[in-house]
């Protein structure tokens, strides 16, 4: 994609939770230290909470990459809509443990296998991210499982992380037992306006870059706008750097900042139902307009050799976190080609395409032109009468491409 253009050696604003590029704020440092004592200290209940997009499946995966696997067994439970058999039946699984039919029995199987782990001085912790999704009789559960314990701390340490209804559900008169073990609890807030600048800066430093891929007031601007929700700071960048090498740029401008976010803004606007196809391919929560995992064919590389490798985010479109909506911006025109798109030949030729399972007219403009804007989206439409939901085209159909004039 980019990264040889800019000269990275990886995609510094990737949105997947990657612990080497855990920025430690004084939120998230807490957050961390939360888990490492409540786990040494064998305190039974950590909690974690936070709005969506703070990072805190960042930082449980930054934990368990850290840790200890001689001395801890951390059980990770990446689907948190579970019953009470299907959670027993999860652990008994991860330890190795036969899953016995009565409840008791199990209880008993688990009880015998923590005692010997402690007795080793090892620890078993159970992680589980979105913790809001568990059903009540599921979290109430957990209170029984905090029940096994010895003398020197509780057998089993379970960290819930989650959004802030986790807060509210413990709150519930049904959980009271659960909530009074909660033994220690953090909260990750969005970033404090100092400290937005230093999470861009540490980002692209780990993906050996620099900030001077962004002129100062681009990376002042999308620090504010974002809110200081590190996943929207990383959309935000991440799809300003393809913009701004989709124009052959070498840094992003503020106006490449404000057309991201208008852009951002403008799709997060349209039904959401429309866009889930778009999004299950890989464009990232609606920023279809400057999806970057067909661009690598179209644009040369400073030294004239086209980048390796497109990138495909697949993401859920509830995931993204709200921006505060700007006016809709006037539908743009089509800007004349840069060298680059004279250069890669089929930029600019118009000619037909076939539609596969999963495409999309916006993904099929990008893989043909290179970038796509409502202007383009429009031309096409009209050349192919055919075509009524961009989103939902015919597969098999075949759509032809105007021929954009340099």
């Amino acid at each position: 994609m980019y990264l040889r253009y800019y000269r990275l050696a990886r995609e510094p604003f990737n949105i997947t939770p990657d612990p080497e590029f855990l920025y430690l704020s004084p939120d998230h440092r807490e957050a961390l230290a939360a888990i490492v004592y409540g786990v040494a200290q064998r305190k039974g209940v950590i909690v974690i909470v936070g709005e969506v997009g703070v990072g805190k499946t960042t930082v449980l995966r930054s934990y368990a990459a850290g840790v200890n696997r001689e001395i801890n067994r951390v059980l990770n439970l990446l689907e948190a809509r579970v019953s009470v058999d299907q959670l027993r039946r999860f652990i008994a699984r991860e330890l190795g443990l036969e899953a016995a039919a009565d409840p008791l029995e199990a209880m008993r199987a688990l009880n015998g296998y923590l005692l010997g782990e402690s007795a080793r001085g090892h620890h078993v912790v159970l992680v589980i991210d979105e913790a809001q999704n568990l059903p009540i009789e599921t979290l109430a559960h957990l209170c029984v499982l905090s029940n096994l314990e010895t003398e020197r701390g509780k057998l089993l340490q379970v960290v819930l992380c989650g959004q802030p209804e986790l807060e509210t559900l413990l709150e519930k008169s049904e959980l009271r037992q659960l909530r009074q073990r909660v033994a220690v609890k953090a909260v990750i807030r969005p970033l404090p306006g100092k400290e937005r600048l230093a999470y861009i800066r540490h980002r692209l430093r780990v993906a050996a870059g620099n900030d001077s891929l962004f002129a100062p007031d681009a990376l002042a601007y999308i620090a504010d706008r974002a809110g200081g929700i590190p996943r929207v700071i990383n959309i935000l960048c991440d799809n300003s750097l393809v913009t701004s090498f989709g124009y052959g740029r070498q840094r992003v401008t503020l106006q490449t900042a404000r057309e991201v976010l208008a852009d951002f803004q403008a799709t997060a606007r349209r039904p959401k139902w429309r866009w889930l196809r778009t999004l299950a391919i890989g464009l990232g929560l609606g920023m279809v307009f400057f999806g970057s995992f067909f661009l690598a064919e179209h644009f040369l590389s400073p030294e004239g050799g086209t980048p390796a490798a497109a990138r495909s985010v697949e993401v859920a479109r509830s995931q993204a976190p709200p921006i505060p909506a700007a006016a809709e911006p006037p539908p743009a025109k089509v800007a004349a080609a840069q060298p680059e798109e004279r250069e890669a030949g089929t930029a600019l030729r118009g000619e037909g395409k076939t539609v596969r399972k999963g495409d999309t007219l916006a993904a099929l403009v990008i893989k043909q032109y290179g970038f796509v804007n409502r202007n383009i989206i429009q031309r096409v439409k009209a050349k192919n009468p055919w075509i009524k939901d961009e989103d939902l085209i015919i597969e098999g159909r075949k759509v032809f491409f105007p021929r954009l004039e340099p």
